[in-house]
């Protein structure tokens, strides 16, 4: 399996990104599904066409409507997230518009191949109309507790099977390196 996303959009006042354009690209051996969607807020419809063919518009209830990246970012760029509290927001991606949960736990200190990090796990719940991930439990994030809140471990389990991914380097933006090798 390997998938492509790309999330192209705008970063509005208020810290939130806003999307504007999502691509996928999702390969299975040899099935190939590219899926490209255009937000018309404007129109309160998301124009999906898969394999360059139009599909139906997908509706949409609120010009808040983003896709799951751009949630991501969202939440990210968040410059506080309360333990014991959830965030919504409207995301589309399959064929439909829905209410996509973050429940936000309690800091904690993890180890991972990077070293130990001050982290605020999250566990993002996403109703199975989503076509992005078929899970059978919440993704759990691991973001580090600092202002940038990056993502250094994401566990779920999937219908196929579970998926965990580590973050084993990154680069500052100021030049700083830090990786495992």
């Amino acid at each position: 399996i390997k998938d492509t996303l790309l999330s192209q959009g705008v970063l509005l006042g208020n810290g939130t990104f806003q999307s504007v354009n999502y691509h996928k690209d999702q390969r299975k051996g040899n099935r190939v599904r590219l899926t490209d969607y255009k937000f018309d807020r404007e129109k309160k419809q998301v124009l999906r066409m898969r394999k360059g063919e139009k599909t139906k518009p997908i509706k949409i209830s609120s010009g808040e409507a983003n896709d799951p990246l751009a949630v991501f970012y969202s939440l990210r760029s968040q410059p506080e997230l309360l333990p014991g509290t959830s965030m919504f927001w409207i995301t589309v991606d399959g064929s439909n518009e829905f209410k996509m949960e973050v429940e936000i736990g309690e800091p904690t200190q993890k180890f991972t191949p990077l070293g130990q990090f001050d982290i605020i796990p999250v566990k993002v719940k996403i109703p199975s109309n989503g076509e992005l991930f078929r899970q059978e439990e919440a993704i759990e994030i691991w973001l580090t507790a600092d202002q940038r809140h990056m993502p250094i471990r994401v566990e779920t389990r999937l219908s196929l099977g579970g998926v965990a991914a580590d973050l084993v380097s990154f680069t500052d933006g100021r030049g700083g390196k830090w990786g495992y090798c």
